[in-house]
């Protein structure tokens, strides 16, 4: 009988439908071990902050208090082998600190998608933006559109529809039947494009995605690199399309300061958005930039919207030290477009009556 010194498989139910049916064809015994069932179910695929759809699961990083850990190696005397899909340093060393895998080798892939094309562009009629994308470099193929919110799935993947768009949505509010049903079609059929929230794509082997379109701002570096990853399984060109635009800022921050979570989860969520930011505000390369965040070097690639089109950039020291001066002239108390206006000397009736006119220094 031939000896299997390692089986992988993707998802722990494809694990035991797999290797279940093939140990009892060949009378052999399988034993399943509950800890690493436990942490492969929650480092593969699942994102934080996915309320709608998904318990709390810390992929992104395992908190302090998270309940699994042992002191002793899970195989003794032995070999073991662990296969994560995760995509954070920090992840991975508290995965061997907490296995007590302290002499255990780490192997860690390139995260680089070449055949991806990041595109992001700021944010004015979302829906008309991604329509005007699919028309132009997509039409008639296969993708996913990605919302924050059940009800804007509904309506978006609807209003798509009506602009002759194959769209379908899912999401966990919908009907079960509906949802697979839906999740099938789109497996199945050519040129369907899945409205979803983020609980889609899990388990999906679909290796002809040609796009995957954010209309919000995803929550972090990780669930970007998660979600636009599938695009383009089959190695051919696919596109990462995302608009976004300060209210997606404003939203995820509120989210994050709402939240009931512990100080440290907000802390590192709030870190995790501010390199969001960074990614989508780069003058520069944004593989550099994204690869850069999971700690691989990198020279521009050639395929995203900065490398084909650079921005034109300018030295805005002297104006933001005249923004900084006002601000401070004002009373730190004023808002963006009333600061705006003292600094072109836009004197309206709200400005004289505060007296700010020998407080800027134009």
């Amino acid at each position: 009988m031939p000896q299997v010194d390692i089986l992988y498989a993707s998802t722990m139910q494809r694990a035991r439908e797999t290797v279940d049916p093939l140990a009892r064809t060949y009378g052999c015994s399988v034993q399943w071990d509950d800890r690493l069932r436990e942490i492969g179910s929650n480092s593969s695929d699942h994102t934080p902050w996915s309320t709608e759809d998904l318990p709390i699961y810390y992929s992104d990083y395992w908190p302090s208090e998270r309940p699994f850990s042992t002191t002793t190696p899970i195989v003794e005397g032995g070999e073991t082998f662990m296969h994560f899909r995760t995509r954070v340093g920090l992840f991975i060393e508290e995965i061997v600190e907490r296995l007590a895998l302290h002499d255990a080798r780490v192997f860690v892939s390139s995260f680089d998608r070449p055949n991806i094309r990041y595109t992001l562009v700021d944010k004015a009629d979302g829906r008309a933006q991604l329509l005007a994308f699919v028309r132009e470099s997509h039409a008639g193929e296969a993708g996913i559109v990605y919302c924050l919110s059940r009800r804007k799935v509904d309506e978006t993947a609807a209003w798509l529809v009506t602009k002759g768009i194959d769209a379908i949505p899912y999401h966990a509010g919908m009907e079960t039947s509906e949802r697979s049903a839906n999740q099938i079609r789109f497996q199945r059929d050519d040129g369907v494009v899945v409205v979803a929230t983020i609980a889609f794509g899990m388990g999906i082997d679909k290796p002809d995605v040609r796009f995957v379109a954010h209309l919000d701002l995803p929550k972090s570096i990780e669930g970007y690199y998660q979600e636009t990853g599938r695009a383009g399984r089959d190695g051919l060109p696919a596109d990462a399309w995302m608009a976004y635009g300060l209210a997606d800022v404003v939203q995820q921050r509120r989210l994050i300061e709402q939240s009931d979570a512990s100080d440290e989860f907000k802390r590192v969520s709030g870190a995790k958005l501010d390199a969001l930011l960074g990614l989508a505000e780069t003058a520069g390369c944004r593989r550099v930039r994204l690869l850069d965040y999971f700690g691989e070097a990198s020279g521009p690639c050639g395929n995203c919207d900065i490398c084909l089109a650079p921005p034109e950039t300018w030295d805005a020291t002297d104006a933001a030290r005249k923004a900084l001066s006002a601000i401070f002239r004002t009373g730190q108390r004023f808002g963006a477009s009333h600061v705006i206006d003292v600094l072109r000397w836009c004197w309206g009736v709200e400005v004289a009556e505060v007296y700010h006119e020998s407080r800027s220094d134009g």
